[in-house]
């Protein structure tokens, strides 16, 4: 199990990075000037990124990986998300995969943000 720190993510300028605030089933809420944004933190982005994979990519495999994802931040506490190391895998992938069609450039700050887990707790990668 690791745990990966849950942070508000900024953009590769260093401001804030916004996104769209969703409700249950990751639709935008939408508000009569357009998508109510807010403050993007990790959790809410890997949530995003999850429900906004191409339909026609995804396979069973990646939505076991999902709900197990779902269920374990859904136990976040003390501003850390607990992830199982085979769904850190799974979405550090997915990242890579689809982050730069769903952020942009700021794709990197969100695998960086996975990846603090790993700088933090192995010496060679510090």
């Amino acid at each position: 199990m690791k745990q990966v720190k849950q942070t508000l993510i900024q953009t590769i300028e260093g401001k804030q990075l916004q996104m769209p605030d969703m409700d249950e089933m990751g639709k935008p809420v939408i508000q009569e000037d357009g998508p109510k944004m807010k403050d993007a933190n990790l959790k809410d982005l890997l949530r995003l990124l999850i429900f906004t994979m191409p339909a026609d990519k995804i396979t069973m495999e990646d939505s076991i990986h999902a709900h197990r994802f779902f269920n374990q931040v859904s136990a976040a506490t003390n501003g850390t998300l607990p992830i199982e190391d085979a769904e850190h895998d799974w979405i550090k992938k997915k990242v890579a995969e689809y982050g730069p069609r769903i952020f942009g450039i700021n794709a990197v700050m969100v695998q960086e943000a996975l990846d603090d887990f790993d700088r933090l707790h192995d010496p060679k990668k510090k």
